[in-house]
């Protein structure tokens, strides 16, 4: 890369007198004379140096031909940017054909990815997937009222709690029970309102890798797909509950989206039931689907508008508590 900051030149074209001899002597008058014949030199060759055809910017000067900016100059058809330099363009073309060059070897190995993709039934990109995940680890908040000794007890205080639009789902921990109160996705949201009732407690809870008995790929694949859109499930029952309660979606609005989500479930568990996993695997991943889906089956049968809501915010905690493992007490 060159660089094109300004050129100075110090006596560039200044005749440099020659050191005289030691022990040579030079008179005043000789001295004068040579002077004065090169300020005469100097004037007369001035257009011809510094504007003229020898000059800096003549012919052969930094403008001309065959100065800096002519044809043997740094823009002329020799120079640096002329027909045997470094041309603007031949940089430009040098740029694209790399470029070129580049998404070529891309397009080709993306190829060779498909190819191989579809001759191992989709392992590779599922493999990727797997690698790539952004929903292992997610993290989620239950707010919690009440401590009990046995379930017995807590049953009742739950059914209270979902007559209010809680989720009145029943929370196990160290042997403890623990009523459910809302399923909150950011630990602030979960402050808050626990800010405002007092005698709760939080727990955190995080999804961990399903655990199968079969490591290949595509059974890993297919846990991964189901912990991914039970992640997505949770998300949206979170946003449809808090619609409902703010009055900004209708009963039946409501009822059409979930309609839908009950059937990415039912679809999903054909998909695991018509595969090649062992027995084992199959019963884990529908134990882990089961609270989503026949929590939303539940919904068309036996659930009024009043306690959609409520009713939506209990099948978020079954489903979170099935993706979960070992909570956190804060």
């Amino acid at each position: 890369m060159m660089d094109y900051s300004p050129f100075y030149f110090k006596n560039f074209y200044e005749k440099k007198p020659k050191k005289a001899k030691r022990g040579s002597y030079t008179s005043p008058l000789h001295a004068e004379a040579e002077k004065g014949k090169l300020n005469n030199d100097l004037s007369h060759n001035s257009g011809e140096n510094m504007n003229g055809q020898g000059g800096m910017d003549g012919r052969n000067g930094m403008d001309g031909r065959s100065g800096m900016d002519g044809r043997g100059g740094m823009d002329g058809r020799s120079g640096m940017d002329g027909r045997d330099g470094i041309s603007e363009k031949s940089k430009k073309k040098g740029d694209k054909t790399g470029l070129f060059a580049t998404i070529i070897i891309l397009l080709c190995f993306l190829c060779v990815v498909v190819a191989s993709d579809f001759l191992s039934g989709g392992a590779i990109v599922a493999g990727l997937k797997t690698t790539f995940n952004p929903n292992q680890g997610v993290k989620y908040y239950f707010l919690c009222v009440g401590e009990y000794d046995t379930e017995l007890k807590a049953i009742t205080h739950a059914d209270a709690v979902r007559k209010k639009g809680g989720a009145g789902y029943i929370h196990i921990n160290n042997n403890r029970y623990y009523v459910v109160i809302a399923t909150f996705l950011d630990k602030k949201s979960a402050n808050t309102v626990q800010g405002k009732n007092e005698g709760t407690k939080i727990f955190e809870l995080e999804t961990k890798e399903i655990k199968l008995a079969a490591s290949g790929t595509k059974e890993r694949a297919l846990a991964n797909k189901v912990r991914d859109k039970l992640v997505e499930g949770v998300r949206e029952l979170y946003l449809y509950a808090n619609a409902l309660d703010a009055g900004e979606s209708e009963h039946s609005e409501v009822m059409d989206k979930l309609s839908n989500l009950r059937n990415e479930f039912l679809y999903l568990k054909e998909e695991i039931a018509v595969g090649t996993m062992i027995a084992s695997d199959k019963i884990e991943l529908f134990r882990i689907i089961d609270p989503m889906y026949g929590g939303l089956d539940a919904l068309f049968y036996e659930t009024s508008g009043d306690f959609l809501s409520a009713a939506l915010r209990n099948i978020m905690a079954g489903t979170v508590t099935a993706l979960c493992y070992s909570p956190k007490q804060s």
